[in-house]
């Protein structure tokens, strides 16, 4: 096998499976990119009382915040984030993101330093024949 040589996947999921897809590459992109305040946003159970909400929000915020300084020195302060191009992976996982997002109907534009993945529904639960390997 060549060093260089790239591989189409192709995966059948459901609605569901989808939506969970892209929002796991969503977090994963975020997270990469030094947003680690999206593991609140994730995470925390919003249905706990008022007072019980906030103070474990600011404790993972602060816990969060130094993690982030250890990991990505860098960065400083809660707003602060590489965004977009700095990470290969990230960049990826934004782009799948971001197509399956549009494809459910999400008005907001795509953008990518890549190449964006295709996606496509296929009729009939999936039923269309795969190309065959060797």
């Amino acid at each position: 096998m060549k060093q260089n040589e790239q591989y189409t996947y192709q995966l059948l999921l459901t609605e569901k499976q989808a939506k969970i897809l892209s929002h796991a590459c969503e977090f994963y992109a975020r997270i990469r990119m030094g947003q680690f305040n999206e593991i609140i946003h994730d995470c925390l159970d919003i249905r706990l009382n008022t007072d019980d909400y906030c103070s474990r929000r600011d404790c993972a915020e602060s816990v969060l915040l130094a993690a982030r300084t250890f990991i990505y020195p860098e960065l400083h302060g809660l707003g602060h984030s590489y965004g977009i191009g700095k990470f290969y992976d990230a960049d990826m996982a934004f782009d799948v993101y971001q197509v399956i997002r549009a494809e459910f109907g999400d008005p907001r534009g795509t953008f990518s330093y890549h190449q964006l993945p295709i996606f496509r529904r296929i009729p009939d639960g999936g039923k269309e024949p795969m190309e065959e390997t060797t």
